[in-house]
């Protein structure tokens, strides 16, 4: 029982906090990123590879109010994840 509780306030054992997962309501607005640069041939050939093995869609979310160092003092990214058929 004690494990549990400490397992449930510190985390599982790889250090990792549990969280509870929570659905967000937003807007999706989905494009092409060559579409934003015409002349990005970079992203007109990753854009095609990426169809070709299925993975179609993917979206990050990026935080507003919080930054990142590594990332130029951007917004912090989250991890990719691609959307369901």
């Amino acid at each position: 029982m004690l494990s549990h509780l400490l397992h449930t306030v510190a985390g599982d054992d790889y250090g990792n906090k549990k969280m509870k997962p929570e659905k967000i309501k937003g807007t999706v607005i989905l494009m092409k990123k060559n579409v934003l640069d015409f002349n990005d041939f970079h992203a007109s050939f990753l854009d095609g590879f990426h169809e070709l093995l299925g993975k179609r869609v993917s979206f990050q979310l990026i935080s507003s109010q919080h930054v990142d160092a590594d990332n130029g003092l951007q917004g912090k990214l989250g991890k990719e994840v691609y959307l369901e058929d």
